[in-house]
């Protein structure tokens, strides 16, 4: 995926509110790993703090309802960049994560659709394909 310059990456995501992470890492892979920003504590040791490699985005969102997390490029040094890979990452804690990609700049009122229905859902550490929900068949 080509970014260009004023693109914005994003993910969605539902914290669950009877296991809430202590963090929430989104990375970006263009030739290497070092493109993430996190929410809440700093806890996930990878990059360095205040660096494309790393860069903190504020608390963690509210749990119990899907929020949309929401990076400028360039704060990941992504801009004029080939991304050729995401990783969602959690300290502890349970997480479903839903679309993601990226978004250029909208002329205003261009009425940009944004489904909800979640897709894909994460506990950390590895990815559970069984679980992959496909909204055409609501299941």
């Amino acid at each position: 995926m080509f970014v260009s310059v004023g693109d914005r990456l994003f993910a969605h995501v539902y914290l669950d509110p009877a296991r809430m992470p202590r963090q929430v890492m989104l990375q970006w892979h263009a030739g290497n790993w070092d493109h993430r920003v996190y929410w809440g504590e700093n806890l996930i040791p990878w990059g360095t703090d205040n660096t494309v490699s790393r860069q903190y985005m504020g608390p963690l969102p509210p749990p119990g309802r899907w929020v949309r997390l929401e990076v400028p490029a360039e704060t990941v040094g992504l801009e004029g960049r080939i991304v050729e890979g995401m990783a969602f990452t959690l300290f502890d804690g349970m997480a479903t994560w839903d679309r993601s990609g990226k978004r250029a700049l909208q002329p205003v009122g261009s009425g940009e659709q944004d489904p909800s229905a979640p897709a894909l859902f994460f506990t950390g550490g590895t990815l559970d394909f069984t679980s992959v929900i496909d909204p055409a068949i609501g299941a």
